[in-house]
């Protein structure tokens, strides 16, 4: 699939989750709705690092701008039908990993959910922007094995 067209995988994995929506997940034993649910909102933490990745260079580029629309956030939440703020959450998400190569890698690689990047790309602001360069690397490697609440804390902390 490495070899396809982008617009083809991306069609390819809509099929994929219609056909997961289609599925009788009442069937599956409980030990398989549990691995189920645990695989779609892996699913989901992946998705949301790909939308990053295309949401980055259409931002930068300003595409979003070819009908007048004022802003991305704008343009994406008017287009896609969604909430203003989660327009908002993709676009600034997208945004602020462009200066955080391991912060990105790791989401893209699926080691980190979309919860934990956020809490990431929180602490990168603009008085931390060179301690998090500094310590991003440490961040990620506690990021990886904990959990969300504890994230929160360690990054309070760090702050």
């Amino acid at each position: 699939m490495d070899d396809l067209p982008v617009e083809v995988q991306l069609k390819e994995a809509v099929r994929a989750v219609e056909a997961c929506i289609a599925g009788d997940i009442d069937a599956l034993s409980g030990r398989a709705q549990q691995e189920a649910v645990v695989a779609l909102q892996r699913l989901q933490s992946l998705v949301s690092a790909a939308h990053a990745k295309a949401v980055s260079p259409w931002d930068a580029s300003a595409v979003w701008a070819d009908d007048r629309s004022r802003s991305g956030p704008a343009r994406l939440a008017r287009d896609a039908a969604c909430a203003p703020a989660s327009a908002r959450r993709v676009v600034r998400r997208a945004r602020a990993l462009r200066s955080m190569p391991l912060t990105r890698a790791a989401f893209e690689d699926g080691s980190l959910s979309a919860d934990h990047v956020d809490v990431l790309c929180r602490a990168n602001h603009a008085p931390l922007e060179a301690l998090f360069a500094r310590d991003e690397a440490v961040l990620v490697g506690h990021a990886r094995t904990m959990h969300y609440d504890d994230l929160v804390r360690l990054v309070d902390h760090w702050r």
